[in-house]
């Protein structure tokens, strides 16, 4: 089972992020604002973990502070882990754990493309714009569906990367 993953936009330039384990019940939402590209991070940083990375993070802002993604990568499973920050310009800030799972690193991909593709499908890449502030990430969505089938290419011929 894979985490379920929604990105959504709240209000011009403000998306909240939530992502969860259906298995267990477990979920959080994080706030993210278009000053910094957190679509295109929490993309990119996935795609590197799909393409074979051991580590990737993503930052999503949220004036003052924001969220780092972390990315691990063991074999074919990644632990995901959001942590708080309360302020991501100061020197020494103060940081939480917010969530932690463990997935295949297919099914997060999946999981992260199923919410890119829910957007899209609801805003198209206008509407997506206009509502967030900046374009749709459509290189990232690319990047990561390229590497999720690649993903599924190797699971395919017996390559170790599994569904699960």
């Amino acid at each position: 089972m894979g985490p379920r993953f929604r990105w959504e936009l709240t209000g011009r330039g403000w998306a909240r992020c939530t992502i969860g384990d259906a298995a267990v019940g477990n979920s959080v939402a994080v706030t993210a604002s278009f000053i910094a590209p957190a679509p295109e991070e929490l993309l990119l940083a996935v795609s590197r973990i799909a393409q074979g990375a051991r580590e990737a993070r993503a930052w999503f802002a949220a004036e003052p502070g924001g969220t780092i993604w972390y990315f691990t990568r063991d074999g074919d499973c990644v632990t995901v882990r959001l942590v708080g920050v309360d302020d991501g310009h100061a020197a020494a800030p103060v940081s939480q754990v917010l969530w932690e799972g463990t997935y295949t690193v297919a099914a997060l991909a999946r999981g992260v493309l199923r919410g890119f593709d829910q957007v899209a499908d609801a805003y198209g890449s206008e509407g997506y714009g206009t509502a967030w502030g900046r374009p749709f990430p459509e290189f990232e969505v690319r990047a990561l569906r390229a590497a999720y089938r690649r993903l599924r290419a190797g699971w395919c011929r017996g390559s170790g990367f599994g569904e699960g």
